[in-house]
């Protein structure tokens, strides 16, 4: 079967067919099915807005993650690998190793490994405003923030946190915070997005299992 690569957002690969994430959500299923494989070069928000396009769609490719965001939460711990190597292999017929990675629902919003409205929210809050100067593509950003939360985090009861749920599912880590039942949908952290979901109040439903590409030695 030959392969034939959708890449989504500024992938220096040759032979790849391009969109926009605009035109990315505007596809069809019966668009999206003459691919094999979806490229995703962005960060985690990047991947998960991806990834709910093909959900919306009805259809699932397997995905190759190009990170180029701030943080690449979920590229660093899959531990995926070289994107262009990855390439490489199934051009060569290769066989490449998945990740089988489970993604989930919210107020009609898809996320893949992390939600929530705790300190999370509040840390995605003050990063994104931090967008300034050298610091809108330094990991600083994201570092700055923790000093001000951490101390919150220690001190304050769970009660006592502004916010109210967390979910957190990737690699090794899960972590399950006030998800029992429905959660508050005002304006939450998804994936390192910051939402605002038409629900209200939701509850966090199992979506599709996104087949998420690995290089092995």
């Amino acid at each position: 079967m030959a392969i034939r690569i959708l890449a989504v957002g500024p992938a220096p690969f040759d032979g790849v067919e391009r969109v926009t994430p605009a035109e990315l959500a505007r596809l069809s299923a019966t668009d999206i099915a003459e691919f094999t494989h979806l490229l995703v070069a962005g960060g985690d928000g990047a991947v998960r807005r991806a990834c709910q396009a093909l959900y919306r769609a009805g259809v699932i490719l397997p995905v190759i993650l190009y990170p180029t965001g701030t943080s690449n939460i979920l590229h660093t711990l899959l531990r995926l690998g070289d994107a262009g190597e990855i390439v490489a292999r199934l051009r060569a017929g290769a066989p490449v190793a998945q990740v089988a990675q489970p993604s989930h629902t919210l107020g009609g919003e898809l996320f893949l490994f992390s939600a929530g409205d705790l300190l999370d929210r509040w840390y995605m809050a003050l990063a994104e405003g931090l967008r300034i100067g050298w610091l809108d593509g330094s990991r600083w950003r994201y570092a700055l923030p923790a000093p001000l939360l951490i101390p919150a985090l220690a001190t304050l009861p769970l009660y006592a946190l502004p916010g109210h749920f967390l979910y957190y599912r990737v690699g090794p880590i899960n972590v399950a915070i006030g998800c029992g039942g429905e959660v508050r949908c005002r304006r939450i952290q998804l994936d390192g997005d910051l939402v605002e979901p038409a629900a209200t109040r939701a509850r966090i439903e199992p979506a599709a299992t996104v087949p998420i590409l690995r290089l092995t030695r």
